[in-house]
């Protein structure tokens, strides 16, 4: 998918504020490029679970990673981990999907939900 493809490149980008909206479990992570200003949103739908970890005043990305499937990959055991989720749980459960942002500094994010989406801002 060419939107999740284009997550892995959002090195360096920073996390400078979250939206949660509880009744429509859905969650909007804002963030922004310093060396360009550029802004965007990481847009989670169908959220069943989430933790933000760690936010300090700033909050590097370092890299992001997106599940569909069960994988052998360390990230994807330790997403599930802090989830409190075993890897089982994606066995035949077609449409749920895992994201883990590793943080360079600050905040790092685990979700399971059921849709992922990227926006750019139209104003950046």
């Amino acid at each position: 998918m060419t939107k999740e493809k284009f997550m892995s490149d959002l090195h360096d980008w920073e996390i400078y504020g979250l939206d949660i909206n509880r009744d429509d479990r859905k969650i909007i992570i804002n963030i922004w490029f310093p060396d360009t200003g550029s802004k965007a949103q990481i847009i989670l739908e169908g959220v069943s679970k989430f933790l933000f970890n760690g936010a300090m005043l700033q909050n590097v990305i370092l890299d992001v990673l997106i599940f569909e499937e069960a994988s052998s990959s360390d990230y994807f055991k330790y997403g599930c981990k802090i989830l409190n989720i075993d890897s089982s749980f994606f066995d035949g459960k077609e449409g749920f999907k895992l994201i883990y942002i590793e943080p360079s500094v600050g905040v790092e994010l685990s979700c399971l939900c059921k849709k992922i989406t990227y926006e750019e801002a139209l104003n950046s």
